[in-house]
């Protein structure tokens, strides 16, 4: 530590401990301290007038003690009152002490916590530069560490910081670190900041443009020594593909193609397959490199491990959530409907995890009419139709086999076969499940698809009290989906004239008021104005509608409001 010319301080370094060990009691010891803010403000305005002492082993301990007392926020908020900041960062660039090094960095990295006030003060004091210079001049590994995690929080979200970091060389440094340092822990340290400073733009272009390479030759190249610190590089890559303008680079460079084959060369390594399985699922969901995964047979290999009992369940699960995505893919799709009975057998037969991803595929594989009819023929309609009538059924099953259901029941040739297999039934038993939304809203366009068909349907979902289980999804302002989607069921019904007096006495006439409210969707209000138009017209009361004139004029679509006003006539 360079000379100081300032007058020795008299506390000792027994002093140091005992306030010390005064915080670390009163917060640690207390499940609800209350604190002497007066008496802890004195405590702390006595050790951090030591950092300003010539005696560097008083400064050293004492910079020890704030770095250990600054985790609470209490003392951080007093301390950063206090210049103390600034005095740290000062720290750290008098230093010739590793160990005040270290403490100097704990102590202003700790205050910055979640501050940006703080982190100017850093920015102000140059600190990036004295940060970078730990990581430069031949410090300890623990020094080098720490710096390497004073950068990856003080940077993040921060753009001054940020650009402090690019303009003085910092992002080309950390990626050297992760490119050729020998200590892992420094390694692992540079990796999270990398990690942490890709939010800002002019340091995630660099990254990808010089960082890309090196990630993936590291990725490979920890496979084959025994996976040594390839999920931190895995972890930095998943972050860099969060940014669409890294994903044709990393394709172009080889990226997609190698990440398939790791993860069949990591079968066994489940923290490791995890993290493939990550990357490869980012692709999966896009249909511009759905076709890498064909090419690399990887289907086949996915397919495979599903049922491989002697594997982690994480990499079955995996493996099946990836198809899951896959089957969205026409190419892909096409080729996981030829074996529609796997799927169906891993829906019956296996773990609930799996056995969900499985109703997932296949409510993606029967999507057209064709198919809707084919699964009916073989018998599979039966079997989905079965699971969500069973009581006992996993939900996540029943919300994806239930759109296969919905798109089942749009042709009028399959209505009879699930009217016989009770589907009206089950679906207003379903109804009352209003926190699985997907499965609420899909059978109530299952039962839209029926009512649209015939009146017949209509009065089998009356003679099952199917309008108690309604109604309430009416006035369910906590999800617009199901509120619209219910109405929508009642304009339907609407539309029969022999239900209107039904409609009015048993309060379902709100649908008609939500339908003709609603401020978006021109669709939606012409199918309650239609619906009330209808009650009148059969001659129900439309005196239940209390503001019916109004909500006339608030209809927000010119023709439509003058549609909605000539019922009023």
């Amino acid at each position: 530590m360079t000379e100081k010319t300032l007058k020795k301080n008299t506390t000792t370094m027994a002093e140091i401990e005992q306030i010390s060990e005064w915080i670390e009691t009163t917060f640690d010891q207390q499940e609800d301290p209350i604190i002497d803010n007066e008496q802890l403000s004195n405590k702390l305005s006595q050790l951090t007038t030591i950092l300003d002492d010539p005696n560097p082993q008083l400064v050293a301990d004492t910079a020890k003690a704030l770095a250990d007392a600054a985790k609470y926020e209490t003392v951080r908020e007093i301390l950063r009152n206090c210049a103390t900041v600034a005095k740290a960062v000062n720290l750290l660039a008098t230093a010739d002490d590793d160990a005040l090094k270290i403490n100097a960095m704990r102590l202003f990295g700790n205050l910055c916590f979640e501050n940006d006030q703080a982190r100017q003060e850093v920015y102000v004091n140059n600190g990036v530069k004295h940060l970078l210079s730990v990581l430069k001049n031949g410090s300890s590994d623990e020094a080098r560490r720490i710096a390497c995690g004073c950068i990856g929080n003080l940077v993040a979200g921060n753009d001054q910081l940020s650009y402090a970091l690019y303009e003085t060389g910092g992002t080309d440094l950390l990626l050297d670190l992760i490119n050729n340092e020998e200590n892992v822990h420094v390694r692992a340290f540079a990796l999270k900041a990398i990690n942490n400073i890709m939010d800002h733009k002019i340091n995630r272009d660099k990254i990808i443009k010089v960082g890309l390479d090196i990630l993936l030759e590291l990725s490979k190249n920890g496979i084959d020594d025994d996976k040594a610190g390839v999920v931190e590089f895995i972890t930095v890559l998943i972050t860099m593909l969060d940014y669409d303008e890294s994903k044709p680079v990393f394709v172009e460079k080889g990226g997609l193609d190698l990440y398939v084959k790791l993860f069949e060369k990591c079968e066994v390594d489940v923290d490791l397959v995890q993290k493939i399985t990550d990357i490869l699922t980012i692709f999966s969901d896009d249909e511009n490199y759905r076709d890498r995964f064909l090419d690399n047979d990887l289907v086949a290999l996915l397919k495979s491990y599903i049922t491989r009992t002697d594997l982690d369940m994480v990499i079955r699960h995996g493996s099946i959530s990836m198809l899951a995505r896959l089957s969205g893919s026409n190419k892909i799709g096409d080729l996981l409907y030829e074996d529609l009975d796997f799927f169906v057998n891993v829906m019956q037969n296996e773990y609930k995890e799996l056995a969900a991803q499985s109703a997932a595929t296949i409510g993606n594989l029967v999507h057209n009419a064709t198919r809707c009819s084919e699964i009916v023929q073989s018998g599979v309609a039966k079997v989905l139709v079965d699971i969500v009538s069973d009581e006992d059924s996993d939900m996540r099953l029943k919300h994806y086999l239930m759109i296969v259901i919905k798109n089942i029941a749009i042709g009028k040739d399959h209505k009879q076969f699930l009217l016989e297999n009770g589907i009206i039934e089950c679906c207003i038993s379903l109804l009352q499940y209003k926190m699985n939304q997907i499965l609420v809203h899909a059978c109530l366009q299952v039962l839209r698809n029926f009512f649209t068909d015939d009146s017949k349907y209509v009065k089998i979902f009356f003679d099952n009290s199917g309008m108690d289980d309604l109604l309430p999804l009416l006035t369910y302002t906590e999800s617009d989906h199901l509120l619209y989607e219910s109405s929508r069921v009642i304009a339907i019904i609407a539309t029969y004239p022999e239900y209107a007096e039904q409609l009015t006495s048993s309060g379902a006439y709100i649908g008609l008021v939500n339908l003709i409210k609603s401020p978006h969707h021109a669709v939606l209000v012409e199918e309650g104005i239609v619906g009330i138009q209808t009650i009148k017209e059969a001659g129900g009361d439309l005196s239940v509608f209390e503001s019916l004139e109004e909500d006339c004029k608030n209809v927000p679509f010119e023709e439509l409001q003058k549609k909605a006003l000539a019922i009023l006539n």
